[in-house]
């Protein structure tokens, strides 16, 4: 069975603080970028892809006198790979299914997309951009 648990989160969204105050000096871009990446990597561990990952989706709290403590929120879009030691669940989603939030999606999961030539697909990069969407 799979199943979500929420908190309450009392911070500010990536989104917010890239309004207010980017561009970010460079080592706190690092260590919230780095957060992020072990964040997305544990749960890819465990077999749990975001699908929606975008400033939104990312809290920056103070927890215990450190500053910018990264919370990834919004795993309703999920894809949850099932454990090889337990039987398959139900697929939540189909093929050619379309969720999450259309501005943040890459070119090339983009309905129709058609890419030619050279082109670049950097999420971690779009995560942590100074620019608003």
């Amino acid at each position: 069975m799979t199943y979500s648990v929420m908190e309450f989160v009392a911070g500010q969204t990536l989104g917010i603080a890239i309004r207010l105050g980017a561009p970010f000096a460079p080592p706190r871009a690092i260590r919230i970028t780095a957060q992020i990446a072990r964040a997305l990597a544990a749960a890819h561990d465990k077999g749990i892809v975001h699908r929606d990952l975008k400033p939104e989706n990312v809290f920056l709290l103070d927890r215990d006198g450190r500053q910018d403590f990264v919370k990834i929120v919004d795993f309703g879009v999920a894809k949850v790979t099932p454990r090889s030691d337990k039987p398959a669940e139900p697929r939540l989603t189909r093929a050619g299914s379309v969720f999450g939030t259309p501005s943040t999606w890459l070119r090339s999961k983009r309905p129709g997309a058609v890419l030619g030539g050279a082109w670049s697909a950097t999420p971690m990069a779009a995560s942590t951009s100074t620019r608003s969407a």
